[in-house]
């Protein structure tokens, strides 16, 4: 009883703190601790947490590089989230990591088509959002109904999209990202005089919502179309080492 106790206790310190480090890896960890106490193995409860303390001690914390860009390749450590740009005239962005909204929304990456240098508006645009922490309580209701959700999110974000008039969605289906579940959502709008040509990608990895913008313009159509596909398959979702020092 005492080591069930000690196990409940810590899983419920560390969820407070996972709410603000290294979520992501770190429920993984308390998860399977509260699971295997529900069936009192204990030990293997208690070395699920010592994996996920690990994880929020300073020095651990210290040790999980930034994101970074590499030849070419934007990786995310913290999410575990990569994606390779397609060809030179194409430029990866860091971006901000945190929603200055404080929705739980992190925002990870642009990657944008130049001409001759200059950007255009041809882009994608990646974030990643804890459904736990973004949902709350509400996270529960959210379980079991997951993509007919993400479908109805999916719609109605993209209306909701700023600077683009007349949005109008043309199609949505359910496709399969490094492995996951993902909810694709094809839409056009307008900007100013000019068509443009979108779709959105929301993959579910857990209670990870990875999101890509895909924003094509009328007169970079023939080029940027494939191209989208290509940023597309290159997106992996599975775990990154991290590298030695």
């Amino acid at each position: 009883m005492r080591a069930r106790r000690m196990v409940v206790a810590a899983a419920v310190l560390l969820s407070a703190v996972a709410a603000n480090v290294w979520a992501d890896a770190i429920s993984d960890h308390l998860e399977k601790a509260l699971e295997l106490t529900k069936a009192k193995k204990y030990l293997q409860a208690k070395t699920e947490i010592e994996k996920a303390l690990v994880l929020v001690t300073p020095k651990a914390k210290a040790q999980i590089p930034k994101p970074s860009v590499k030849n070419g390749t934007y990786t995310n450590y913290e999410h575990s989230f990569r994606v390779t740009r397609p060809q030179k005239d194409w430029q990866v962005i860091l971006m901000k990591t945190k929603d200055p909204g404080g929705a739980a929304v992190y925002v990870l990456c642009q990657i944008m088509y130049t001409k001759e240098g200059v950007g255009t508006d041809d882009k994608v645009m990646f974030q990643v959002r804890d459904l736990k922490e973004f949902l709350g309580s509400r996270y529960r209701d959210f379980q079991g109904q997951e993509m007919e959700t993400v479908k109805s999110w999916g719609r109605r974000m993209v209306t909701t999209l700023k600077k683009l008039e007349d949005v109008q969605v043309r199609d949505q289906k359910e496709i399969t990202v490094s492995g996951c579940r993902a909810v694709r959502t094809d839409y056009t709008a307008r900007r100013g005089l000019e068509t443009m040509h979108c779709f959105t990608v929301d993959i579910l990895r857990g209670h990870m919502l990875f999101t890509g913008m895909f924003v094509g313009t009328a007169k970079n159509t023939k080029a940027v179309t494939p191209v989208f596909k290509q940023i597309l398959d290159s997106i992996d979702l599975s775990p990154v080492k991290i590298p030695e020092k």
